[in-house]
């Protein structure tokens, strides 16, 4: 402890010593982020789970990681602060003394600074893990001293960074690589050089393609495209990445997936599944992929009726989270609910009526959805024991739908948000339903209702011996010009 800088000596070394070893590990990689960094809880625990800092089990990627991020949120060494950039989960930071200890104490082996700063470290160093922070101007990186640390295991570039291929060959043992934000617009082939690569994030980039060569990362756990808004296709040789577990390619402008992702069986999270094309992939192949926690679906309107009937999500005793989306990102704004024939409208609302989610189920989002009415599986005087669990429910642009469900008899609901309902004319007793329970809505904490022209009614249960909404803490009513009470 003598070694210690005096400011971080005493409680906070104690703090970091009284860890277990995987513990440490995670408390030494926040050293790796910028000072004041904001970051969102799944952002570490996807690096953490991909360096192999908890162990990963069979059918549980991110969950092992998770527990450690709970952990040192416990012991105070992260700490959690409402609003900023990640609004509704909050975001987490790091104590400026609490990164001041880390750094010192992972200095032979982590490094956080501008390109230039890396002149200072000694060439006898070898560096496992590298972030390169933003610089206000964007910066050409040259082999050297950058490409001198070949045992990087990590290798973050944060801002917009003019990349060459050096950055695919000269750095065989990584296994973290994240060019989110970086200056990149094509991907070489030397790619599939990065054999023990088992993330990499190119999120927020100006990419169009990835290369065939892809198919070689057969270690490769997470990918993450999102908000890559050029992207408009993927290679085939994805579907060989038999150990990938998290796909991201929300928010891009993909027109479809190849066929054969129902390969990719220890999937855990799909964001993006464009159902549809010739070369793509029908709701078919989700069949097989059981441990599947997050799925996003996106241009339903282009699928045909599953085969398999409500098996298709019923089965997936993990899903936690659901997204159904009905058209493409960004055609739901573009299309009027009036433009679609009879035809349309039957078959989306016989599409989704066969994707009934388990009951497991804690967060759904439909969107863009333009038949006349919800799903069966959502209207029915059991939806409460169809889904227990529902903890948060969005209807995003359900234009064309004049009834809301029975919503009351979701025992956990806890938000609610809908949005664009333009047909829906009241929120009244088919939203409250019918029963002898004296309570409504125990455990619901917000509600968002906006973009409603014709809703007219907006009334509460007026019974006297009834209680509703007892935990109600945000109420939002705007552009609803016709709502009355």
């Amino acid at each position: 402890m003598g070694k210690l800088p005096e400011d971080v000596r005493g409680a906070l070394y104690l703090s970091y010593e009284d860890l277990p070893s995987n513990l440490k590990q995670c408390f030494l990689y926040c050293s790796l982020f910028p000072e004041d960094y904001e970051f969102a809880r799944g952002e570490l625990v996807k690096y953490w789970a991909a360096e192999g800092f908890a162990e990963t089990q069979k059918d549980s990627f991110l969950e092992p990681a998770d527990e450690c991020f709970e952990e040192l949120v416990r012991r105070h060494l992260i700490y959690k602060e409402e609003g900023g950039y990640y609004k509704e989960g909050g975001y987490y930071k790091m104590h400026d003394l609490l990164r001041s200890l880390a750094q010192f104490l992972s200095r032979d082996e982590s490094f956080c600074g501008e390109a230039q700063e890396l002149t200072t470290v000694s060439a006898t160093t070898k560096l496992r893990r590298l972030t390169l922070i933003p610089q206000p101007f964007r910066l050409a990186l040259t082999p050297q001293p950058l490409l001198s640390q070949r045992s990087l295991r990590t290798l973050l570039l944060r801002g917009s960074y003019s990349l060459g291929s050096n950055v695919f060959v000269g750095f065989p043992l990584l296994r973290v690589l994240s060019l989110a934000n970086s200056g990149i617009e094509n991907i070489p082939d030397a790619v599939g050089n990065l054999i023990h690569l088992r993330l990499l994030d190119l999120s927020y980039t100006r990419i169009s393609s990835l290369p065939e060569s892809i198919r070689n990362l057969t270690n490769l756990q997470v990918l993450d495209l999102a908000y890559c808004e050029s992207l408009r296709s993927l290679p085939k040789g994805i579907t060989r990445l038999c150990n990938l577990r998290i796909i991201e390619v929300e928010a891009t402008d993909l027109t479809f997936v190849p066929s054969g992702m129902g390969r990719l069986e220890r999937l855990n999270h799909f964001n993006g599944f464009v159902v549809g094309g010739e070369q793509g992939c029908s709701l078919e192949d989700l069949s097989p992929l059981e441990q599947l926690r997050a799925l996003e679906i996106l241009n339903l309107k282009e699928a045909a009726v599953a085969r398999m009937g409500r098996h298709v999500l019923r089965s997936k005793r993990h899903l936690k989270e659901l997204k159904l989306g009905c058209t493409k990102p960004g055609e739901e704004w573009e299309d009027p609910p009036d433009e679609y024939s009879e035809g349309e409208i039957r078959r989306i609302q016989d599409v989704v009526e066969e994707l009934a989610p388990p009951p497991c189920l804690e967060n759904l989002k439909i969107e863009g959805y333009f038949g006349r009415q919800f799903p069966s599986w959502m209207m029915s005087p059991s939806l409460g024991s169809l889904l227990p669990h529902l903890t948060s429910l969005t209807l995003h642009l359900c234009r064309n739908v004049v009834q809301l469900p029975p919503l009351r008899l979701l025992p956990e609901l806890r938000r609610l948000t809908i949005d664009y309902a333009e047909a829906v004319v009241s929120f009244g007793s088919e939203v409250y339903g019918s029963g002898s329970t004296p309570l409504l809505f125990p455990k619901l904490e917000s509600i968002d209702l906006h973009g409603m022209p014709n809703l007219q009614e907006w009334s509460f249960c007026r019974e006297e011996e009834i209680t509703v909404f007892p935990n109600l803490v945000e109420l939002h009513v705007y552009g609803c010009p016709s709502a009355q009470d």
